[in-house]
């Protein structure tokens, strides 16, 4: 096949990302002709990959989006694609994943959450989410794609609701987890080294937390947890991977509430395996999620997880048997709730082997292969309407 996947950064590096540069890996490496339509590109990961450039208008988010949006429509209009599979905020392809979610849902769930009502309201007004709302509208209309793919069922039923799609042009797709770097074989080697590191005792219960942007992850709620299960006889150490500008800020939270000393602030890390290895749950009590790639990371480590029914993740989820959903937005009360069932009777081994199980369900090969599956689809449904492929002209 002659692909074109189509994101405006090709990079090893972010969520999308990364699935885009791992997708397009695994394609060149199985004999496809691969084309990066992008406007900003790392050093290939195999010589079938081909970059193109769509330059944009450097003025500002919205101008740059939207520029882009235009020159990789102007792009994949002048060439002819066997398959054009669309990532980011672009507007016609046969293939679309919506690894985000619908933006719609991600503006009145968790955009500027933590800001009061009238702030709020007023940032979903702003001239960026606007036009980012218009391009979601021209991407979703019928006619601009031939499937769309979701990570959970969660987005699969809001994406009905918001914008009609049919039921047939709809496929849920759960993301893959690369199970030998997330492995709980690592608990006794980097993990130990990593728990020593932290000044986390043997018997003591280390909850991990893994997520950029801790208003929209939930962390506030989740210190306000440890307090509680203090109080009730458990004493738990967090350690938290992610970046956050506001970082500080809740390192203060956490000396109000006379936790300091139980929480390490770790920063962004190249190596999550490893925290993940050290802990003994994972915690991430999220507003919003379409799916979050880190629940089935630490599941895959042998982690017990505790999230929000916001989170697509938790329908692989088996509440008490590999871990526990609460509702969104999470009261701390529940959440300590939840994290004692998990803990009561020594019951975490046997859940992280759950854990571990239900993530072995989810291979990233067996993800590539229901990829492919669905381009085979797709390429006789073209076959069979020739002369109607998605059309591609500017919004």
């Amino acid at each position: 096949m002659k692909v074109a996947l189509v994101h405006k950064r090709f990079a090893p590096v972010g969520g999308t990302e990364g699935y885009v540069f791992d997708l397009a890996r695994r394609l060149a490496g199985d004999g496809h002709e691969v084309h990066a339509v992008c406007a900003s590109a790392a050093e290939p990961p195999h010589p079938r990959i081909r970059i193109r450039r769509v330059p944009v208008v450097p003025l500002g988010r919205t101008l740059g989006m939207l520029s882009y949006a235009r020159g990789s429509d102007r792009l994949l209009g002048e060439e002819r694609f066997d398959l054009v599979h669309g990532f980011g905020k672009t507007f016609r392809h046969d293939v679309y994943r919506l690894g985000g979610g619908c933006h719609a849902s991600y503006l009145e769930l968790a955009h500027a959450a933590g800001q009061p009502p009238l702030l709020r309201a007023l940032a979903r007004l702003s001239p960026h989410q606007r036009a980012t709302l218009a391009v979601e509208r021209t991407t979703f209309t019928a006619g601009n794609y031939l499937r769309l793919v979701t990570n959970s069922r969660l987005v699969r039923d809001d994406l009905r609701r918001r914008y009609d799609v049919s039921p047939e042009r709809v496929r849920v797709l759960y993301s893959g987890v690369d199970l030998e770097r997330f492995h709980p074989r690592l608990r006794e080697t980097e993990g130990k080294e990593t728990r020593a590191a932290l000044g986390v005792g043997a018997e003591d219960l280390l909850l991990v937390f893994v997520g950029t942007g801790f208003v929209r992850k939930g962390l506030a709620p989740l210190l306000r947890a440890l307090p509680l299960l203090g109080s009730r006889g458990t004493r738990a150490t967090l350690a938290m991977v992610g970046r956050d500008g506001r970082a500080g800020a809740y390192r203060r939270h956490a000396a109000r509430l006379g936790i300091e000393d139980s929480v390490r602030f770790l920063g962004p890390r190249p190596d999550t395996e490893r925290v993940l290895a050290a802990g003994d749950l994972f915690v991430l009590p999220t507003l919003y999620d379409p799916f979050a790639n880190a629940t089935l990371e630490a599941m895959a480590c042998g982690l017990p997880a505790v999230t929000t029914d916001r989170n697509g993740a938790a329908e692989i989820i088996e509440p008490g048997r590999n871990g526990a959903v609460v509702p969104a937005p999470p009261e701390p009360s529940a959440l300590a709730d939840a994290i004692e069932s998990l803990v009561r009777d020594g019951g975490l081994v046997e859940r992280g082997r759950e854990a571990r199980a239900t993530a072995e369900r989810f291979p990233r090969e067996a993800h590539y292969r229901e990829v492919l599956a669905l381009y085979e689809e797709v390429l006789s449904e073209k076959r069979c309407t020739p002369s109607s492929p998605p059309r591609r002209s500017g919004a």
